[in-house]
Protein backbone atom coordinates (compact mmCIF):
# COMPACT_ATOMS: atom_id res chain seq x y z
CA UNK A 1 0.00 0.00 0.00
CA UNK A 2 1.11 3.60 -0.48
CA UNK A 3 0.85 6.62 1.79
CA UNK A 4 2.33 10.12 2.08
CA UNK A 5 4.79 10.92 4.80
CA UNK A 6 3.20 13.45 7.15
CA UNK A 7 4.81 15.33 10.01
CA UNK A 8 1.70 14.84 12.08
CA UNK A 9 -0.63 11.88 12.16
CA UNK A 10 -2.84 10.22 14.72
CA UNK A 11 -0.68 7.17 15.33
CA UNK A 12 2.55 9.14 15.07
CA UNK A 13 1.23 11.57 17.64
CA UNK A 14 0.77 8.62 19.97
CA UNK A 15 4.34 7.48 19.56
CA UNK A 16 5.95 10.90 19.30
CA UNK A 17 4.71 11.66 22.79
CA UNK A 18 7.78 9.78 23.94
CA UNK A 19 11.08 11.32 22.87
CA UNK A 20 12.41 7.78 22.64
CA UNK A 21 10.28 7.22 19.55
CA UNK A 22 11.98 10.07 17.75
CA UNK A 23 15.49 8.95 18.54
CA UNK A 24 15.18 5.23 17.84
CA UNK A 25 14.80 5.77 14.10
CA UNK A 26 18.26 7.24 13.62
CA UNK A 27 19.83 4.79 16.06
CA UNK A 28 18.31 1.81 14.31
CA UNK A 29 19.26 2.99 10.82
CA UNK A 30 22.84 3.52 12.00
CA UNK A 31 23.01 0.10 13.64
CA UNK A 32 21.78 -1.71 10.56
CA UNK A 33 24.20 0.13 8.32
CA UNK A 34 27.00 -1.10 10.59
CA UNK A 35 25.79 -4.65 10.23
CA UNK A 36 24.22 -5.28 13.64
CA UNK A 37 21.09 -6.52 11.89
CA UNK A 38 22.98 -9.45 10.43
CA UNK A 39 22.64 -13.12 11.41
CA UNK A 40 19.05 -14.30 11.55
CA UNK A 41 17.77 -10.93 10.42
CA UNK A 42 14.36 -10.75 8.79
CA UNK A 43 15.36 -9.05 5.55
CA UNK A 44 11.91 -9.09 4.00
CA UNK A 45 10.88 -5.70 2.67
CA UNK A 46 8.57 -3.79 4.99
CA UNK A 47 8.54 -0.66 2.85
CA UNK A 48 10.59 1.66 0.69
CA UNK A 49 11.01 5.21 -0.52
CA UNK A 50 12.98 5.84 -3.69
CA UNK A 51 15.74 3.23 -3.61
CA UNK A 52 15.88 2.98 0.19
CA UNK A 53 14.41 -0.32 1.43
CA UNK A 54 13.32 -0.70 5.05
CA UNK A 55 13.38 -4.29 6.26
CA UNK A 56 11.13 -6.12 8.67
CA UNK A 57 14.16 -6.44 10.95
CA UNK A 58 14.47 -2.69 11.20
CA UNK A 59 10.85 -2.48 12.31
CA UNK A 60 11.30 -5.40 14.74
CA UNK A 61 14.35 -3.83 16.36
CA UNK A 62 12.73 -0.41 16.43
CA UNK A 63 9.64 -1.63 18.26
CA UNK A 64 11.67 -3.88 20.56
CA UNK A 65 13.62 -0.86 21.79
CA UNK A 66 10.47 1.19 21.99
CA UNK A 67 8.76 -1.47 24.10
CA UNK A 68 11.69 -1.38 26.51
CA UNK A 69 11.33 2.38 26.77
CA UNK A 70 7.64 2.19 27.70
CA UNK A 71 8.06 -0.89 29.98
CA UNK A 72 6.00 -3.15 27.74
CA UNK A 73 8.43 -5.96 26.91
CA UNK A 74 6.02 -8.78 27.80
CA UNK A 75 3.20 -9.63 25.44
CA UNK A 76 0.70 -8.96 28.22
CA UNK A 77 2.06 -5.47 28.90
CA UNK A 78 2.35 -4.75 25.19
CA UNK A 79 -1.28 -5.78 24.62
CA UNK A 80 -2.35 -3.47 27.45
CA UNK A 81 -0.29 -0.61 25.99
CA UNK A 82 -1.84 -1.08 22.55
CA UNK A 83 -5.32 -1.06 24.05
CA UNK A 84 -4.59 2.04 26.14
CA UNK A 85 -3.36 3.91 23.05
CA UNK A 86 -6.23 2.63 20.91
CA UNK A 87 -3.87 1.35 18.23
CA UNK A 88 -2.67 -1.95 16.75
CA UNK A 89 0.62 -3.60 15.91
CA UNK A 90 -0.15 -3.23 12.20
CA UNK A 91 -0.78 0.51 12.54
CA UNK A 92 2.46 0.94 14.46
CA UNK A 93 4.40 -1.03 11.87
CA UNK A 94 3.17 1.34 9.19
CA UNK A 95 4.12 4.35 11.29
CA UNK A 96 7.59 2.94 11.92
CA UNK A 97 8.20 2.54 8.19
CA UNK A 98 6.94 6.06 7.55
CA UNK A 99 9.05 7.51 10.35
CA UNK A 100 12.18 5.71 9.22
CA UNK A 101 11.51 7.02 5.74
CA UNK A 102 11.02 10.57 6.94
CA UNK A 103 14.32 10.58 8.85
CA UNK A 104 16.11 9.26 5.79
CA UNK A 105 14.41 11.83 3.57
CA UNK A 106 15.45 14.70 5.86
CA UNK A 107 19.09 13.69 5.63
CA UNK A 108 18.76 13.27 1.88
CA UNK A 109 17.11 16.72 1.60
CA UNK A 110 19.90 18.34 3.57
CA UNK A 111 22.40 16.84 1.18
CA UNK A 112 20.53 18.28 -1.80
CA UNK A 113 21.25 21.81 -0.56
CA UNK A 114 24.78 20.99 0.54
CA UNK A 115 24.05 21.02 4.26
CA UNK A 116 25.34 18.66 6.93
CA UNK A 117 25.80 18.52 10.69
CA UNK A 118 29.12 17.75 12.35
CA UNK A 119 29.63 15.74 15.53
CA UNK A 120 30.95 18.90 17.18
CA UNK A 121 27.69 20.74 16.46
CA UNK A 122 25.69 17.88 17.94
CA UNK A 123 27.84 17.85 21.09
CA UNK A 124 27.50 21.61 21.49
CA UNK A 125 23.71 21.34 21.21
CA UNK A 126 23.71 18.52 23.76
CA UNK A 127 25.86 20.56 26.12
CA UNK A 128 23.38 23.45 25.95
CA UNK A 129 20.54 21.13 26.88
CA UNK A 130 22.50 19.50 29.69
CA UNK A 131 23.09 22.95 31.18
CA UNK A 132 19.37 23.12 31.93
CA UNK A 133 19.78 20.35 34.53
CA UNK A 134 21.24 20.81 37.99
CA UNK A 135 23.72 17.95 37.66
CA UNK A 136 24.91 15.13 35.41
CA UNK A 137 22.85 12.79 37.56
CA UNK A 138 19.69 14.83 36.91
CA UNK A 139 20.42 14.75 33.17
CA UNK A 140 21.02 11.00 33.19
CA UNK A 141 17.86 10.40 35.22
CA UNK A 142 15.82 12.39 32.72
CA UNK A 143 17.23 10.28 29.89
CA UNK A 144 16.44 7.03 31.70
CA UNK A 145 12.89 8.11 32.51
CA UNK A 146 12.32 8.84 28.82
CA UNK A 147 13.70 5.45 27.87
CA UNK A 148 16.76 6.33 25.81
CA UNK A 149 20.52 6.80 26.06
CA UNK A 150 22.54 9.96 25.47
CA UNK A 151 23.94 8.49 22.24
CA UNK A 152 20.42 7.85 20.96
CA UNK A 153 19.31 11.31 21.95
CA UNK A 154 22.30 12.79 20.16
CA UNK A 155 21.03 11.24 16.93
CA UNK A 156 17.66 12.92 17.44
CA UNK A 157 19.41 16.25 18.02
CA UNK A 158 21.29 15.77 14.76
CA UNK A 159 18.03 15.32 12.86
CA UNK A 160 16.63 18.54 14.33
CA UNK A 161 19.81 20.41 13.47
CA UNK A 162 19.62 19.18 9.88
CA UNK A 163 16.09 20.56 9.54
CA UNK A 164 17.20 23.91 10.92
CA UNK A 165 20.15 24.04 8.52
CA UNK A 166 17.85 23.40 5.59
CA UNK A 167 15.67 26.31 6.75
CA UNK A 168 18.69 28.57 7.34
CA UNK A 169 19.89 27.75 3.83
CA UNK A 170 16.95 29.71 2.43
CA UNK A 171 17.28 32.68 4.81
CA UNK A 172 19.05 35.59 3.14
CA UNK A 173 18.13 39.17 4.16
CA UNK A 174 20.22 40.47 1.23
CA UNK A 175 17.83 38.71 -1.14
CA UNK A 176 14.90 40.86 0.01
CA UNK A 177 14.22 43.38 -2.74
CA UNK A 178 13.62 47.04 -1.97
CA UNK A 179 10.16 46.83 -3.56
CA UNK A 180 9.19 43.91 -1.33
CA UNK A 181 10.66 45.68 1.70
CA UNK A 182 8.74 48.86 0.94
CA UNK A 183 5.49 46.91 0.57
CA UNK A 184 6.14 45.10 3.81
CA UNK A 185 7.18 48.22 5.74
CA UNK A 186 4.05 50.08 4.69
CA UNK A 187 1.85 47.15 5.67
CA UNK A 188 3.50 46.88 9.10
CA UNK A 189 3.39 50.52 10.25
CA UNK A 190 0.05 51.63 8.90
CA UNK A 191 -1.39 54.41 11.12
CA UNK A 192 1.00 53.79 14.01
CA UNK A 193 3.40 55.86 16.04
CA UNK A 194 6.66 54.12 16.89
CA UNK A 195 8.80 55.40 19.71
CA UNK A 196 12.44 54.79 20.48
CA UNK A 197 13.69 55.04 24.02
CA UNK A 198 16.67 54.71 26.31
CA UNK A 199 16.41 53.68 29.93
CA UNK A 200 18.27 53.54 33.20
CA UNK A 201 17.46 50.20 34.81
CA UNK A 202 18.01 49.25 38.46
CA UNK A 203 17.17 45.55 39.14
CA UNK A 204 15.15 44.78 42.24
CA UNK A 205 17.94 42.73 43.77
CA UNK A 206 20.80 44.99 42.75
CA UNK A 207 21.09 46.88 46.04
CA UNK A 208 21.82 45.38 49.46
CA UNK A 209 18.88 47.28 50.88
CA UNK A 210 16.41 45.45 48.64
CA UNK A 211 13.63 47.04 46.62
CA UNK A 212 13.54 50.29 48.57
CA UNK A 213 17.26 50.88 47.94
CA UNK A 214 16.85 50.00 44.26
CA UNK A 215 13.94 52.42 43.91
CA UNK A 216 15.91 55.16 45.69
CA UNK A 217 18.78 54.69 43.26
CA UNK A 218 16.37 54.95 40.30
CA UNK A 219 14.98 58.16 41.81
CA UNK A 220 18.51 59.58 41.96
CA UNK A 221 18.93 58.79 38.27
CA UNK A 222 15.60 60.50 37.53
CA UNK A 223 16.68 63.62 39.40
CA UNK A 224 19.99 63.75 37.53
CA UNK A 225 18.25 63.49 34.15
CA UNK A 226 15.71 66.14 35.11
CA UNK A 227 18.56 68.49 36.01
CA UNK A 228 20.01 68.12 32.51
CA UNK A 229 22.76 65.56 33.11
CA UNK A 230 23.99 63.66 30.08
CA UNK A 231 22.18 60.35 29.72
CA UNK A 232 25.39 58.39 29.07
CA UNK A 233 26.86 59.66 32.34
CA UNK A 234 23.71 58.87 34.31
CA UNK A 235 23.50 55.42 32.76
CA UNK A 236 27.12 54.65 33.62
CA UNK A 237 26.61 55.72 37.26
CA UNK A 238 23.23 54.21 38.07
CA UNK A 239 22.19 51.55 35.58
CA UNK A 240 22.53 47.80 35.21
CA UNK A 241 23.34 46.52 31.72
CA UNK A 242 20.82 43.68 31.87
CA UNK A 243 18.83 45.00 28.91
CA UNK A 244 21.38 47.11 27.03
CA UNK A 245 25.04 48.03 27.21
CA UNK A 246 24.26 51.67 26.41
CA UNK A 247 20.68 52.07 27.63
CA UNK A 248 19.25 52.15 24.09
CA UNK A 249 16.08 50.04 24.12
CA UNK A 250 15.33 50.42 20.41
CA UNK A 251 11.89 51.01 18.94
CA UNK A 252 8.88 49.92 20.96
CA UNK A 253 7.39 48.38 17.82
CA UNK A 254 9.64 45.38 18.36
CA UNK A 255 10.46 45.26 22.04
CA UNK A 256 9.71 46.76 25.40
CA UNK A 257 10.70 44.89 28.55
CA UNK A 258 7.32 45.01 30.29
CA UNK A 259 3.74 46.24 30.13
CA UNK A 260 4.54 48.90 32.74
CA UNK A 261 7.44 50.14 30.59
CA UNK A 262 5.25 50.30 27.51
CA UNK A 263 2.55 52.29 29.31
CA UNK A 264 5.06 54.78 30.66
CA UNK A 265 6.65 55.19 27.25
CA UNK A 266 3.21 55.81 25.78
CA UNK A 267 2.79 58.81 28.07
CA UNK A 268 5.97 60.49 26.73
CA UNK A 269 5.14 62.86 23.92
CA UNK A 270 8.24 64.82 22.92
CA UNK A 271 11.79 63.68 22.23
CA UNK A 272 13.78 64.26 25.40
CA UNK A 273 10.86 63.67 27.80
CA UNK A 274 11.79 61.73 30.94
CA UNK A 275 9.41 59.39 32.71
CA UNK A 276 8.82 59.02 36.43
CA UNK A 277 10.39 55.98 38.06
CA UNK A 278 8.59 52.97 36.58
CA UNK A 279 8.21 49.91 38.80
CA UNK A 280 8.18 46.58 36.98
CA UNK A 281 8.48 42.92 37.96
CA UNK A 282 12.22 42.92 37.42
CA UNK A 283 13.15 46.33 38.81
CA UNK A 284 12.89 50.08 38.25
CA UNK A 285 13.21 52.08 35.03
CA UNK A 286 13.69 55.73 34.18
CA UNK A 287 12.79 56.16 30.51
CA UNK A 288 13.89 58.83 28.04
CA UNK A 289 12.08 59.27 24.71
CA UNK A 290 14.80 59.51 22.04
CA UNK A 291 12.84 59.35 18.76
CA UNK A 292 9.32 59.27 17.34
CA UNK A 293 8.19 57.89 14.02
CA UNK A 294 4.57 59.00 13.46
CA UNK A 295 3.58 56.98 10.42
CA UNK A 296 0.10 58.53 10.38
CA UNK A 297 1.67 61.94 9.63
CA UNK A 298 2.45 60.67 6.14
CA UNK A 299 -0.23 60.55 3.45
CA UNK A 300 -0.29 57.56 1.14
CA UNK A 301 2.56 55.17 0.54
CA UNK A 302 5.86 55.93 2.27
CA UNK A 303 9.20 55.53 0.55
CA UNK A 304 11.95 53.57 2.26
CA UNK A 305 13.86 56.80 2.89
CA UNK A 306 11.09 57.87 5.30
CA UNK A 307 11.66 54.92 7.62
CA UNK A 308 14.28 54.84 10.38
CA UNK A 309 17.12 52.58 9.34
CA UNK A 310 16.82 50.49 12.50
CA UNK A 311 13.18 49.73 11.70
CA UNK A 312 14.08 48.80 8.14
CA UNK A 313 16.73 46.40 9.42
CA UNK A 314 14.11 44.72 11.59
CA UNK A 315 11.59 44.62 8.77
CA UNK A 316 14.16 43.20 6.34
CA UNK A 317 15.13 40.44 8.77
CA UNK A 318 11.49 39.66 9.51
CA UNK A 319 10.58 39.50 5.83
CA UNK A 320 13.62 37.33 5.10
CA UNK A 321 12.47 34.88 7.78
CA UNK A 322 9.01 34.73 6.25
CA UNK A 323 10.40 34.16 2.77
CA UNK A 324 12.77 31.51 4.15
CA UNK A 325 9.85 29.75 5.84
CA UNK A 326 7.92 29.74 2.56
CA UNK A 327 10.91 28.40 0.62
CA UNK A 328 11.64 25.78 3.27
CA UNK A 329 8.03 24.60 3.40
CA UNK A 330 7.94 24.26 -0.38
CA UNK A 331 11.25 22.41 -0.41
CA UNK A 332 10.27 20.17 2.51
CA UNK A 333 6.93 19.36 0.93
CA UNK A 334 8.53 18.45 -2.39
CA UNK A 335 11.42 16.43 -0.98
CA UNK A 336 9.97 14.95 2.20
CA UNK A 337 6.23 15.32 2.77
CA UNK A 338 5.14 14.34 -0.74
CA UNK A 339 7.64 11.51 -1.19
CA UNK A 340 5.75 8.30 -1.83
CA UNK A 341 6.40 5.66 0.82
CA UNK A 342 5.33 2.16 -0.13
CA UNK A 343 4.40 -0.09 2.81
CA UNK A 344 4.13 -3.83 2.20
CA UNK A 345 1.29 -5.92 3.72
CA UNK A 346 2.14 -7.10 7.21
CA UNK A 347 3.25 -10.77 7.33
CA UNK A 348 2.25 -13.20 10.06
CA UNK A 349 4.48 -14.20 12.94
CA UNK A 350 6.17 -10.90 13.77
CA UNK A 351 7.27 -10.78 17.43
CA UNK A 352 5.40 -7.57 18.22
CA UNK A 353 2.16 -8.71 16.53
CA UNK A 354 -0.04 -8.91 19.62
CA UNK A 355 -3.74 -8.14 19.75
CA UNK A 356 -4.66 -5.20 21.98
CA UNK A 357 -5.97 -6.28 25.38
CA UNK A 358 -9.66 -7.11 25.25
CA UNK A 359 -9.69 -7.67 21.48
CA UNK A 360 -9.66 -10.90 19.52
CA UNK A 361 -7.18 -11.38 16.73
Amino acid sequence: MTSRVRERGRSRAILASSVAWAVLAAALMCACLLGSCAGDADNREAGRVFDRVFTEQEVIDYLAQYREGCAATSDEDWAAWLAAKNTTAEALRKEVVQYLAENWLVERAAGLVGESVSDEEVQEALARQKEQYASDLAWTSALIKSGYTEDAYALSVKSDLLKQKIKDHFADPAAVSDDDLEDYANSRVNAMTTKRSSAVFVPSGMESGGNMAAKAKAQQAKAALDSGADFADVFAEFSSKDHSDTGDMGYDYYSTPSIAYNRALGDLREVGDVSDVVESDDGYYVIVLTDRFPAHDYVGRMKLSKFPSELLDEFRAELARQQADDAYNEFYTENVSEAQVAVEPMPDGLPYDVAPAGQDR
